[in-house]
């Protein structure tokens, strides 16, 4: 399959046939320790280094002093985009805002229970990180090499000590009250029976206790996993133990319609991996997998992947179709 060059500049008819774009690595400063990574990471992913600002790339995988990020190249280029879970990112913006009663929530049936989800189509890991917020266990696939290293790198700095962790998640957020009247209410250090050896929720604390909880920790204690291969040979291969409650699949948008993403991120991903084509063929055997249900984010107005869908739930940018697998 021939190789394009960048699409900004082409006619829609043009846009409509994908064809992969020519990448490289490169390192955002003069920095001897960015360069280094920038080499590791160009022979971990079979990509060349670029060393003169992407002029024979479409896209760049630029490693830079606060993660990867991806961008593009030439005139008219979109900024970079990242995966990002720290303080100041959209992961984490997200994150501070998480709820049961939203459509995400209500649609992988978080009203009773704590499922397991199967996120097949992980992508910058919004959706799964904020799924592991609310407490659910989720695997995470990506098949995107390029989009697996960002999501990674996006995890393992959020995982990377910021504060002082000699006390536990609530040690720094819980008060207990002292025995004796009149006093001041104690700090517990130490883990207390309700915490011990599992994670702290992230969503639903208040804005005080979100900021003193040890994010560090909780990223390192989250039940996310995350593999980077084919959705459809992962799910293959598991077993009816290891089956999943959920599978959740979020495939690139059709060109029409509103998109959840930003733009700017919407174009940069397009680029780097074109159509979930085989969505449907996803969808069939996410449905003999799932224990309990299959759930296909959507754009509001774009018909659904396979008819005779259980239930939908609606977003303003999004809409969730429940296909329920348990008989």
């Amino acid at each position: 399959m021939p190789l394009s060059r960048s699409t900004h500049g082409m006619s829609s008819s043009d846009k409509a046939v994908w064809t992969p774009p020519l990448m490289g690595v490169c390192a955002a400063a003069a920095d001897e320790q960015q360069r280094s990574r920038a080499r590791v990471l160009a022979a971990e992913l079979n990509l060349p280094v670029d060393a003169r600002d992407g002029v024979d790339c479409d896209l760049l995988l630029v490693v830079t002093g606060d993660g990867l990020e991806l961008r593009e190249t030439g005139r008219g280029a979109a900024g970079g985009v990242k995966a990002d879970f720290g303080k100041a990112g959209e992961g984490a913006r997200r994150l501070a805002t998480a709820s049961r009663r939203q459509p995400l929530a209500r649609a992988v049936g978080l009203k009773k229970r704590m499922p397991t989800i199967f996120d097949a189509t992980a992508g910058l890991g919004r959706d799964a990180m904020l799924l592991a917020s609310l407490g659910c266990t989720v695997i995470a696939v990506e098949r995107s090499v390029i989009l697996g290293a960002m999501l990674r790198d996006a995890l393992e700095r959020a995982a990377a000590p910021e504060v002082d962790e000699t006390e536990s998640p609530c040690a720094t957020t819980r008060q207990h009250p002292s025995p004796k009247r009149n006093q001041s209410p104690k700090r517990q250090r130490g883990p207390c029976s309700d915490c011990a050896g599992r994670p702290v929720p992230l969503a639903g604390a208040s804005g005080s206790d979100y900021a003193a909880l040890s994010r560090a920790r909780w990223f390192r204690q989250c039940g996310i996993t995350l593999i980077i291969g084919d959705a459809v040979d992962v799910l293959t291969r598991m077993s009816d133990q290891e089956a999943p409650d959920v599978v959740y699949l979020d495939p690139m948008y059709p060109l029409s319609g509103k998109s959840a993403l930003p733009k700017k991120e919407m174009r940069i991903l397009r680029r780097l991996v074109g159509d979930d084509l085989d969505a449907g063929a996803l969808l069939e055997v996410a449905r003999r997998v799932a224990r309990d249900r299959v759930v296909v984010k959507r754009t509001p107005r774009a018909p659904p992947l396979t008819p005779a869908t259980t239930m939908s739930y609606r977003g303003k940018l999004a809409r969730y179709d429940v296909y329920v697998t348990r008989e």
